[in-house]
């Protein structure tokens, strides 16, 4: 086991800028970050601009262990009760490399659909307008990457997931509270390989500083769940992103929305930076649509052994024969679960190499096939670490792989596999 101790530089640096009074956020270990509710802008910090020299202090390093978990690598946020502390990080918080998803940048992604993340009415909301605009969206999880396979090379890079939030109204089954429309931004920004171990250190300092708790299971960071966003761990988390990241830094911005069709609708897009905006990236790997489409079942469907869904532009490990619960005979029902299977392997397919929606639909494939036709595979990615997640997710329509679908956990088996190969990673460059 590796124990660090702080760095007299980093603790300086630290003690500098908090007697200048240079910025709003809280040391770590420090009390909670001022609170405000979802879907305002008074959370926004005020730290200058990025040209102006870096003005968040840096997270210390240390004493931490080397020991990673799961939720060391992938960190989702809670989803508070009513009454509780709804201190979200927010897109247009500004750090030293900017806003963290500028506003211009945002409405570039939605000016297919209205501005809006979730134009399409849900059960659960029971309404069309519920606001899913810039102001609503929220920082749900945090996931660490040593070696993406984005373009060609391997990329060190952290990605942010931003979901448009509400508060559930009175009449909403208990525990009400904040809940999770059903969209999705979802920010890559590239973070030099050298400075992503060191932002894993602090992420381990945090964790050491508040009980030292994390779960090979992935699911709600522990130390969060038991502090809420408030606590310290937030308020060191906050520290820690808006130090690392920020529009200078992203490299890709994906989107999946809830648009208004015939049918229960989604939409995948990609999109790159260029002139200080962003540009419509093709979706690998055809890199010939320009946008990728899902229909089906509703989304928050409780009967997820019946939902179905179709989707277009798939190239490779076509899965659409279990979620149409086609009859095509058992041959060909067999080689899409196994085709479901290789989706969810990070040793097989990256996000260069498979289309984004066959991606988030190998989820429900994989539970059609077992569940509806009682099909098992001796192909399934394994590793020596617990592949475990925590997922109350429904409808295979439910494309939310590392979020919430209103107040319920949304978290795939792909996400788990990449999470304990990331924290196998990352855990041998702390060596």
């Amino acid at each position: 086991m590796k124990l660090n101790t702080p760095s007299l530089l980093a603790s300086l640096a630290l003690a500098h800028a908090l007697a200048c009074g240079t910025v709003t956020v809280e040391p770590i270990g420090a009390g909670p970050t001022t609170d405000a509710g979802a879907g305002t802008d008074s959370a926004v910090l005020d730290a200058g601009t990025p040209d102006s020299g870096p003005s968040i202090p840096p997270v210390p390093v240390g004493p931490y262990t080397g020991i990673v978990g799961t939720t060391d690598v992938s960190i989702l946020y809670p989803l508070p009760i009513a009454g509780a502390s709804t201190a979200f990080v927010r897109p247009a918080e500004r750090g030293n490399h900017g806003d963290l998803f500028p506003r211009s940048m945002f409405e570039r992604v939605m000016q297919d659909n209205n501005g809006r993340l979730d134009s399409f009415p849900s059960p659960l909301t029971a309404a069309w307008d519920t606001p899913s605009g810039y102001d609503q969206l929220a920082l749900v999880s945090v996931r660490l990457d040593p070696c993406a396979a984005r373009g060609s090379t391997c990329t060190s890079e952290i990605r942010l997931v931003f979901q448009a939030l509400y508060e559930q109204p009175l009449t909403a089954p208990a525990p009400r509270g904040t809940a999770a429309l059903d969209g999705a931004i979802h920010v890559t920004y590239d973070v030099p390989a050298e400075e992503l171990v060191v932002a894993l250190k602090q992420i381990l300092t945090l964790k050491a500083a508040n009980g030292g708790v994390a779960d090979q299971v992935l699911g709600v960071h522990p130390i969060l769940a038991a502090q809420g966003l408030g606590g310290p761990f937030a308020s060191g988390l906050r520290q820690l992103i808006l130090e690392h990241l920020g529009a200078d830094r992203i490299a890709r911005v994906t989107s999946f929305d809830h648009h208004n069709n015939d049918e229960d609708g989604w939409a995948f897009r990609n999109f790159v930076p260029e002139n200080s905006g962003l540009r419509v990236q093709t979706i690998p790997p055809s890199n010939v649509n320009a946008a990728q489409f899902v229909v089906g079942s509703q989304a928050v469907s409780q009967d997820p052994l019946t939902t179905r869904a179709t989707v277009d532009g798939v190239s490779v490990d076509d899965v659409s024969l279990l979620l149409a619960h086609s009859s095509p005979g058992a041959p060909a029902l067999a080689a899409a679960f196994e085709a479901a299977v290789r989706v969810q392997n990070p040793a097989t397919h990256t996000s260069e190499t498979l289309e984004c929606a066959t991606c988030h639909l190998a989820e429900g494939a994989v539970r059609i096939g077992k569940g509806v036709h009682g099909l098992t595979t001796a192909n399934a990615f394994t590793h020596p670490r617990n592949l475990g997640y925590t997922t109350q997710s429904t409808s295979v329509t439910n494309l939310h792989a590392f979020g919430y679908l209103e107040r319920s956990i949304s978290i795939m088996q792909r996400t788990a596999n990449e999470s304990v190969v990331v924290a196998t990673a990352m855990e041998e460059k702390l060596k």
